[in-house]
């Protein structure tokens, strides 16, 4: 794959300010002003920018710190400090930011560089009264909803869902997740295994004895519609807004509750209903609020020959067409 660099640009008096590149992040190496100043970029393995060397010899040093842990993570900035600044060589900035990605408290140099001396802001945010927890890959491990409905989460050593149970007005429900195969225990309920032997079909089994089959409708987003018994009644129709936020018929009662419901829905992603959230594989998806509430993990990396930018193929429509 060829990158276009813009290597030098002149000015209408013939001044002229050059870049040069560090093409494995595709981000600037060293910059030089018209008036020959140059400016040297440091990144880390992820593409990071950690180091900034700056005309007059200051710098900008930026740390990354306990990233992964939502309730220490931060980003920390140190540079000279200007010549005003009394009994401080260095000055210092923090940016600490939750799971969602919020600044919710800043740290500036005080009086000196001590760490006692560091003038502190805090800020808070309130999701709708959602409280989540986080494990040390940054994925949530808990979702707790105002009314006191949990969801909880467990993950395999390659990183995929292995299990979601829901806490739901006192009553657990877990699904285990194993390759084309959902495994549903529900309150009160035999166990229900799901196997999808095509992304539109899905043949449901009662200890271990073949039950029904259900036949998932899509439109051209993939979301799915419109959900068919094998007699071809419409047991479940499904409209979406723009972004994802679900308005659900149900004409099969059966399939209102778990075992039987199906999660699969907006984009073809599956919905955890409880938690209020999708699950794309990589991170989670709030289709109330439109967001991720978790960075890209390949933001900042630089993309293989042919792969573009981040996650999810909804994101590229080349890369995933419409299923008709």
């Amino acid at each position: 794959m060829r990158h276009l660099f813009r290597l030098s640009e002149t000015n209408a008096i013939g001044h002229v300010a050059t870049t040069v590149w560090d093409e494995a992040c595709q981000a600037p190496d060293t910059v030089t002003d018209i008036n020959g100043l140059a400016t040297d970029y440091s990144y880390d393995t992820h593409c990071r920018e950690d180091y900034v060397s700056l005309p007059g010899s200051n710098y900008v040093d930026t740390q990354y710190q306990s990233l992964g842990d939502a309730t220490a993570q931060y980003i920390r900035k140190i540079s000279l400090s200007p010549s005003t600044a009394p009994g401080s060589a260095t000055q210092e900035s923090r940016e600490y930011f939750d799971g969602f990605g919020e600044v919710y408290r800043t740290a500036t140099t005080g009086s000196t560089s001590a760490e006692a001396d560091l003038i502190t802001t805090v800020r808070a945010f309130d999701v709708r009264g959602k409280v989540m927890t986080y494990d040390g890959e940054n994925r949530p491990l808990t979702v707790t909803a105002l009314n006191g409905d949990q969801t909880e989460y467990v993950y395999g050593a390659v990183g995929t869902r292995l299990k979601r149970i829901e806490m739901v007005n006192g009553e657990t429900t877990t699904s285990l997740y194993v390759g084309g195969v959902e495994i549903v225990q529900a309150p009160n309920e035999p166990e229900l295994v799901h196997w999808y032997p095509h992304s539109n079909v899905r043949m449901d089994y009662e200890a271990g004895a073949f039950k029904e089959v259900k036949y998932l409708h899509r439109d051209q987003l993939g979301s799915v519609f419109l959900i068919t018994d094998a007699t071809g009644n419409k047991d479940t129709r499904r409209d979406f807004t723009a972004f994802g936020d679900e308005l659900e018929t149900i004409s099969d009662a059966a399939m209102a509750s778990y075992p039987a419901k199906e999660d699969f829905g907006f984009i073809g992603e599956r919905e955890d209903e409880a938690a209020g959230l999708m699950y794309l594989n990589a991170r989670y998806y709030d289709p109330e609020l439109a967001l991720f509430i978790l960075a890209d993990p390949e933001a900042g990396r630089p993309p293989k020959a042919g792969q573009p930018r981040g996650m999810h193929p909804t994101l590229h429509p080349t890369l995933h067409p419409p299923v008709h």
